[in-house]
């Protein structure tokens, strides 16, 4: 499993859009936790990608993973008590749905 800061190194030269497909081919992976996946996939989306620059089908489907990164919480009391929060599961099948989509775009 990367580490934060080795993740940065290795992140840099890729586009916004890349680094996104990338985040989520490392969590697959198992080469990233789903707290440092979800923080990074978040900051990515928020500050350095541009949607223009997506085609309409890849922005619907890398929007589909930000909405459910922004709503992880690894707190199953939270869960509990909003319901709109995810937890880890449901960010591996939002993320392995999209990726197989992406794939055979």
């Amino acid at each position: 499993m990367f580490s934060l800061n080795r993740l940065m190194d290795k992140a840099s030269g890729r586009t916004p859009r890349e680094r996104l497909i990338w985040l989520m081919a490392l969590l697959l992976g198992k080469g990233l936790s789903v707290d440092d996946f979800c923080a990074e996939y978040e900051r990515t989306w928020n500050f350095q990608l541009n949607e223009e620059r997506l085609s309409q089908s890849e922005s619907e489907l890398l929007k589909r993973v930000f909405d459910t990164v922004v709503w992880y919480t690894p707190v199953v009391e939270d869960r509990k008590n909003y319901p709109g929060f995810k937890s880890e599961s449901e960010v591996f099948t939002v993320v392995a749905e999209v990726q197989q989509q992406l794939e055979h775009r």
